[in-house]
C-alpha cells in the first residue's frame, strides 16, 4: 500500500515537472466543478492534454468514475479540449498565485473583489483600503492590475500569448528620404542568423524606435518635417511575417530622438526637448485592442540626449535608461520604478558609467545589454550590466569593442541578443546575432550580415 501511495506522489511530482505539458489537470477539474475526481486522474497518470484528449467513457469508468452524470460533463469538456485546446479561464486565486501574492487572497474574497473586471479598477489607495499595508506588496499587486490586458488572447495570468519567443522586428528609415519600413524576422540562435520577411513600407517620418512586448509592436517617431512626435500600435502576424498596423496618433508637440519602452499594457517613452538639452518622459497605458495609448503628462527628469530605456518584467517595474551627457560624450544611466498608477518614473542618482556616443539599451530579468558609438570614431562598443534594484545602481561589466559602424541598437530575450546598426558610410543596414555569458558578461557574436539599406534601425525582440 504505502509502495502504491509513493508511486502516486512520484507521479504527481513528475507531471508537474514534465516540460511538455502546459495543462494543469487540477484547475482544468475546478473550472468543470468536478475537482474531486484530481486523484483518479493522477493515480493514472492523466495530466497532460495529450493524454486527456484520448480519454473514453470506458475509461472514465476504469479510473473509478461511477456516476453517469459526471460521465457526461467530463466528456463534453474533453470534447472542447479536443477542439480548441484548453484555455484556461481567469480567477482570482491563479492569478495571485501567478505573482505570488495569494497571501492576500482572503482580502479580495472578503470584500467581495474576484471579477478581472473589478480588480482591474483598483487604486492604491483601494488595496490599502482592504487591509494590504506592505507598501511593497501594494506597489507590486498595482503592476499586476495594469497589466491586466482586456486583450481577449491574453493568459489567465495576465502574459501574453507568443507563438514564437523567436520573433524579431525591427523599423528603419529609408537611406534616402522619410519614407520609413519594417522586417518581421525568426532568430535562429544555434546558427545565429535571423530568416527575415518582405520588407514593408509602413508610415513616413524620422528616427523610428520601437519594442515588442507578447505580439504587439510600439513605435515612435519624430513628424517627416517638423519636430511632433508620433506613434503607432501595431499586431505581429507570424506566419505571414507582417504587421497590422493601427493609425499613426500625434502624442506630443515637440520633441527630439523618442524612443519607446513596453511591457504589458504599460507603455513608457522618452525624448529629448525640442532644443535637444533636456530629457522628458510619458507614461502611458496601452489598450492593445484599439491601439489608443492613454498618455500622462511629459515630465523632465535630467538633462542629455540620444535616450533609450529598457522595460522588463521585474516585481517592481524596475526601469533602466541611459543617455549621453547633453555637452561632450560621457554616459550617463538611470534605474527607475514605474508607478502605473500615477503615471510617474521615481529615479534613482543619475551615475556616469562610460564615454561614447549614441547609447541604446535593452534590459532583461536583472540585465542589461549596451551599445554605442565610440566617443571619438567608428568603432561599436557594449557593455553587459546586472541592475541592482535595492540601490537603483548597476554593476557593469568591462567595454568590449564588437564591430564597426554608425547609430547601432540592441535587444535581449533571455541570453540571446540582436544588435543592428548603419554601415560606416551609412547606406547599409547590417545585424549581428549573440549568445550572453551572463557570468562573464561576455557575448559570443555570430556574424555580421548586411540584410538591407536604411538608416536609424530599431529592434525589438
Amino acid at each position: 500500500m504505502r509502495f502504491l501511495q509513493f508511486f502516486a506522489v512520484l507521479i504527481l511530482i513528475c507531471s508537474f515537472l514534465n516540460p511538455a505539458s502546459g495543462m494543469d489537470i487540477k484547475r482544468w477539474l475546478e473550472e468543470i466543478g468536478l475537482e474531486e475526481y484530481y486523484p483518479n486522474f493522477v493515480d493514472n497518470a492523466i495530466t497532460d492534454e495529450e493524454t486527456l484528449k484520448s480519454v473514453t467513457e470506458d475509461d472514465l469508468k476504469s479510473i473509478g468514475i461511477s456516476s453517469l452524470g459526471h460521465r457526461k460533463r467530463l466528456l463534453s469538456a474533453i470534447s472542447e479540449v479536443k477542439t480548441k485546446g484548453w484555455n484556461p479561464r481567469w480567477d482570482l486565486k491563479y492569478w495571485l498565485q501567478s505573482i505570488h501574492m495569494d497571501e492576500y487572497y482572503p482580502n479580495f474574497v472578503e470584500n467581495s473583489i474576484t471579477d478581472r473586471e473589478t480588480i482591474s479598477t483598483l487604486t492604491e489607495d483601494d488595496l490599502k483600503s482592504i487591509g494590504i499595508s506592505s507598501l511593497g506588496h501594494r506597489r507590486k499587486l498595482m503592476s499586476a492590475i495594469a497589466s491586466l490586458s482586456k486583450n481577449p488572447g491574453e493568459t489567465a495570468s495576465g502574459a501574453l500569448p507568443r507563438a514564437n519567443d523567436n520573433i524579431v522586428v525591427e523599423v528603419h528609415q529609408s537611406h534616402v528620404g522619410t519614407d520609413m519600413w519594417y522586417r518581421v524576422g525568426i532568430v535562429d540562435p544555434t546558427a545565429k542568423t535571423i530568416d527575415w520577411g518582405e520588407s514593408h513600407k509602413y508610415d513616413i517620418g524620422r528616427l523610428p524606435m520601437c519594442d515588442f512586448d507578447g505580439d504587439t509592436i510600439v513605435e515612435v517617431h519624430e513628424g517627416h518635417d517638423d519636430l511632433s512626435l508620433w506613434y503607432r500600435v501595431g499586431t505581429v502576424e507570424e506566419k505571414t511575417r507582417t504587421i497590422n498596423w493601427k493609425r499613426s496618433v500625434n502624442y506630443d508637440d515637440r520633441g527630439r530622438s523618442p524612443v519607446i519602452a513596453i511591457r504589458g499594457n504599460i507603455a513608457v517613452e522618452m525624448h529629448q526637448s525640442h532644443d535637444g538639452t533636456e530629457l522628458w518622459y510619458h507614461v502611458g497605458i496601452l489598450d492593445r485592442a484599439t491601439g489608443f495609448i492613454n498618455w500622462s503628462e511629459s515630465k523632465k527628469f535630467d538633462r542629455g540626449k540620444i535616450p533609450s530605456i529598457g522595460f522588463p518584467e521585474l516585481e517592481l517595474n524596475t526601469i533602466v535608461e541611459v543617455h549621453q551627457s547633453h555637452v561632450g560624450t560621457n554616459l550617463w544611466y538611470h534605474v527607475g520604478i514605474v508607478d502605473p498608477a500615477s503615471r510617474t518614473i521615481h529615479w534613482g542618482e543619475s551615475h556616469q558609467y562610460d564615454v561614447g556616443r549614441l547609447p541604446m539599451c535593452d534590459f532583461d530579468g536583472n540585465t542589461i545589454v549596451e551599445v554605442h558609438q565610440g566617443h571619438d570614431d567608428l568603432q561599436l562598443w557594449y557593455r553587459v550590466g546586472t541592475v541592482e534594484e535595492r540601490t537603483r545602481t548597476i554593476v557593469w561589466g568591462r567595454s568590449v569593442n564588437y564591430d564597426r559602424g554608425k547609430i547601432p541598437t540592441v535587444a535581449i530575450d533571455d541570453n540571446i541578443v540582436v544588435e543592428m546598426h548603419q554601415s560606416h558610410e551609412g547606406t547599409y543596414l547590417w545585424y549581428t546575432v549573440g549568445i550572453l555569458d551572463e557570468t562573464t558578461r561576455l557575448i559570443h557574436w555570430g556574424e555580421s550580415h548586411q540584410f538591407g539599406m536604411g538608416r536609424i534601425p530599431s529592434v525589438g525582440f
